[in-house]
């Protein structure tokens, strides 16, 4: 295998768990009835007679695919989801002298060591100048190691920067504001105690402006209450998130007190331990 697959696929040892009395029996597969269900499927007409959605489904989907019942839907409820050896992160700020966004991609290995796991991070520039408004680009970054890459400001419509970087697990990041008005500079890191992860994140908030800021951390998803701290000019202060009641995983929003949104975190945050799926997708 190539260094890039090992990278993004692992050794794909991460699908097991230490088997312990509380795990259910195994469900053998049944050699006759999984045959007979394979023929069948192969025997099977090609599906027609689809419904057509009316406007009303068509705008209800659009509003909340999660809720519409024109869609499908996930079987509610969570499962067990095994433990996996990523520790990413990703921060976007502007640059000093305010002429590029700064991207820092990370696929670390201070938790999980010699098992921690690369990623590839997926990141798309929004509000271009030039149509469709919209730029791709994939990155790959190998465990222990950190990518920068600089986008040029004058690339978005009147200077405002909208970045969005995706990756595994969940992993969701998006990062906006421009020159103009400096914005807050928000990183999330997991909160660490003698080298093991807590299961809390931490979100390190850090006014660069001449004037004070307020913001609200927001909790999209999982029924925290809302936090909002003051920064008073060039101040500093982190906030723990604790995780445990959602098994970890996040879906925060930072805005400033005009009601922009600054920055997006969402994700799993990984402790080496197994925990459950989310409880957002199982409507728990």
């Amino acid at each position: 295998m190539s260094t890039w697959r090992r990278t993004v696929a692992g050794d794909l040892t991460s699908v097991f768990r230490t088997q312990t009395d509380k795990e259910p029996a195994l469900d053998y597969v049944n050699r006759d009835r999984h045959i007979e269900m394979i023929v069948a499927a192969r025997n099977k007409e090609l599906p027609t007679n689809y419904k057509e959605l009316t406007p009303t489904e068509i705008a209800a989907i659009n509003a909340n695919p999660r809720t519409a019942a024109s869609t499908s839907h996930q079987e509610p409820g969570t499962r067990h989801a095994c433990a996996l050896p990523y520790e990413l992160y990703a921060h976007g700020a502007l640059s000093s002298d305010g002429k590029h966004v700064e991207l820092e991609l990370t696929a670390a290995n201070k938790v999980f060591g010699h098992r921690a796991a690369g990623a590839p991070f997926n990141v798309y520039l929004r509000n271009l100048t030039k149509q469709p408004g919209m730029q791709a680009a994939t990155y790959t970054v190998k465990a222990g190691d950190t990518l920068r890459p600089k986008i040029p400001l004058d690339l978005f419509k009147d200077g405002r920067f909208e970045v969005e970087i995706l990756a595994p697990n969940g992993f969701y990041r998006r990062f906006t504001g421009t020159a103009q008005e400096p914005p807050a500079v928000i990183l999330a890191s997991l909160q660490q105690s003698t080298g093991d992860s807590t299961g809390s994140l931490e979100l390190h908030l850090h006014n660069p402006s001449l004037s004070a800021q307020t913001l609200t951390i927001t909790d999209n998803s999982y029924g925290a209450a809302a936090i909002t701290k003051h920064l008073g000019s060039n101040a500093t202060e982190t906030v723990t998130i604790p995780l445990e009641s959602s098994h970890q995983w996040y879906d925060l929003t930072v805005q400033a007190a005009e009601g922009k949104t600054l920055a997006h975190f969402a994700g799993r945050l990984e402790t080496g331990r197994a925990t459950q799926t989310d409880p957002l997708m199982g409507s728990a």
